[in-house]
């Protein structure tokens, strides 16, 4: 199978170039899609992991709701986690 896409590859040149090596990499980070809020969270957890939502959602100007769905929809990714207690805790980014 990778020889008929190698042969297809050869058959569709871009300008000069021929893409052999497309494929080598694909799926590393397939299916890490951040909404620019959710990114903007990480940033901001990178610089302190023990911000709260409330904290974040002051400095994102959001509400802590908003905060609190990209957070499970990042914990859901398997990009954060929680560890810890609420008051103490911190958070851990898996990227």
């Amino acid at each position: 199978m990778l020889s008929e896409i190698h042969q297809t590859l050869l058959k569709h040149k871009e300008g000069n170039k021929v893409l052999i090596n497309v494929g080598e990499n694909v799926g590393i980070n397939v299916g890490i899609n951040l909404s620019k809020v959710e990114s903007a969270i990480i940033s901001l957890l990178q610089t302190n992991s023990s911000l709260s939502a409330a904290e974040i959602a002051l400095r994102l100007s959001l509400t802590p709701r908003q905060v609190e769905r990209h957070i499970a929809a990042l914990k859901k990714k398997s990009i954060l986690q929680r560890t810890g207690s609420n008051k103490s805790g911190f958070w851990i980014i898996n990227i």
